[in-house]
């Protein structure tokens, strides 16, 4: 895998983000406990020992589904090459509001299969207005919610790691003020 060096604004915001989900976690485990230590009698006593579990464990669940931390959990790095692009057209639903007058759009979403190093292979959306080719190099980091697409070694449009904006120069992103990762 090619070893790429973040700058440090980009590893500032990743321990931030992850600070947050773990502090987020915490926090329901700490309520839990409190919990468990005002109530845990009357809970034990009046509803049973298999409810009490079963409401800490919902407790622990609902605590990993808000703070986001299975996907800090299940998330990896990976990195792979470009075998097959197409566009993959769909409708979604833009008329949330209203439950008689359902409306629809019709959606290119142009999609990339990915041959990983290990031999697996996924397939990723890419972000609209972003060009992709067979042969690209595309390279997932681990926090982050955008990949890393290098044409020729090179990040040659600006992809941003951090929001996916493309930016044609500088050093840094337009919309978010990130570094630009360019090789």
């Amino acid at each position: 895998m090619k070893n790429i060096r973040l700058p440090d604004d980009i590893k500032r915001l990743i321990a931030r983000q992850t600070g947050i989900k773990a502090l987020i976690f915490i926090a329901f485990l700490v309520g839990e406990a409190i919990l468990f230590y005002v109530a845990g009698d009357y809970l034990l006593n009046g509803w049973g020992t298999v409810n009490t579990v079963a409401i800490f464990m919902a407790i622990t669940a609902f605590a990993f589904w808000v703070s986001k931390l299975h996907t800090l959990i299940l998330d990896r790095a990976w990195q792979g090459k470009v075998t097959h692009i197409y566009v993959e057209t769909f409708e979604r639903h833009i008329d949330y509001k209203s439950t008689t007058n359902r409306r629809y759009q019709t959606v290119n979403q142009t999609n990339a299969i990915i041959k990983c190093e290990n031999g697996k292979s996924k397939t990723i959306p890419i972000p609209k207005g972003i060009p992709c080719q067979v042969g690209d190099t595309v390279i997932h980091i681990k926090g982050l919610k955008y990949v890393l697409i290098l044409h020729e070694g090179n990040n040659k449009y600006g992809i941003c790691v951090v929001c996916g904006a493309k930016n044609q120069a500088g050093t840094r992103c337009g919309l978010c003020g990130h570094t630009i990762i360019k090789k």
